[in-house]
């Protein structure tokens, strides 16, 4: 049995693949970052407009057909 556990240790066959994993973990957590600050940004825009939007169709007098 402590064979059998000191040649799991020993074995690096599946390093590369583990690497890997982490490699695109890195990526996905990067990615979302991203997109978080990407969403902040774009709904501070949207809200700017909108109330430029709002604060210039109040200063128009209502049309009366």
């Amino acid at each position: 049995m402590i064979r059998f556990a000191l040649q799991l240790l020993r074995d690096e066959r599946g390093g590369p693949l583990a690497e890997y994993g982490l490699v695109i973990a890195l990526v996905a957590i990067g990615a979302m970052a991203a997109l978080v600050a990407i969403g902040v940004s774009a709904n501070t825009a949207l809200n700017t407009t909108q109330t430029n939007l709002v604060t210039s169709a109040e200063s128009y007098p209502p049309i009366n057909p």
